[in-house]
């Protein structure tokens, strides 16, 4: 029964990139994504700012055939530099405000037809430290899948994210390709953001997951933005590289 149930089910995580997978834990499943990443901003020519999310921990439960429920927390640390060196009270921690949501399979894949799923979020006010949060933020985003051919995925998100405070939406996109031989899967991956307030932000990155079974995901990623590429005024920059996991179990018969 054991095997009959490795073989039905494989894991299908949110992790690695940016993009949220196309569809839903099984019912009775949870499924627990985490992961490090260190990552660095630029502030202006001479300060950046450095950032470790320590444990972005994401959980994911199976209440329905094609519907879960969704809890994500991380654990922050910041620090600014200039010119290299620390200033002010260096690095600053704290915990990220708490995410609920959910989301819903709403598709099939069918020929040109791509599976679909719908992600509803929000993020509760609060936090603590230096990562407080006085609002409500929501977030709709949905996600799409492709087969190219039976080992070559086309992934692609489009969302909103916003808070109820603030009339300005930030509209996301994301489009990732992947191909699977054996238990590896090297994935491309652009994604990016655009709000009327803000200027628009592009990025690249990449990175391979590897299946160690059909319950326990290894992953590593990296990438940059390329706003700098097309717009030499614009003094900015931001790099990233994160490693984490993802594992399934069921916890319901």
């Amino acid at each position: 029964m054991a095997q009959t149930e490795n073989t039905e089910h494989v894991i299908n995580t949110d992790r690695p990139g940016a993009s949220d997978a196309s569809r839903t834990v099984p019912k009775g499943y949870l499924h627990i994504e985490s992961g490090f990443l260190f990552s660095v901003e630029s502030i202006n020519p001479s300060q950046e700012q450095q950032l470790i999310n320590f444990n972005n921990t994401l959980i994911r439960y199976g209440l329905l055939k094609g519907l879960e429920l969704r809890l994500n927390q991380s654990i922050l640390s910041s620090r600014i530099l200039e010119n290299g060196q620390e200033i002010g009270v260096g690095w600053q921690s704290g915990l990220a405000p708490l995410m609920l949501g959910l989301k819903v399979n709403l598709t099939d894949e069918n020929g040109f037809l791509p599976e679909t799923a719908l992600v509803a979020e929000v993020n509760l006010p609060k936090g603590n430290g230096n990562f407080q949060q006085e609002n409500f933020i929501y977030r709709f985003n949905l996600t799409a899948l492709n087969h190219l051919n039976p080992d070559w995925l086309l992934v692609y998100n489009l969302g909103i994210f916003q808070s109820f405070a603030d009339e300005s939406t930030q509209f996301n996109y994301t489009l990732r390709s992947s191909y699977t031989f054996d238990k590896y899967t090297p994935f491309l991956e652009f994604y990016g953001n655009r709000s009327k307030n803000t200027t628009p932000l592009n990025y690249i990155n990449g990175g391979i997951s590897y299946l160690v079974n059909n319950q326990f995901q290894l992953d590593a990623y990296a990438g940059i933005d390329i706003v700098s590429l097309y717009n030499e005024a614009l003094e900015y920059n931001q790099s990233f590289v994160s490693v984490g996991l993802g594992y399934m179990f069921p916890i319901k018969k």
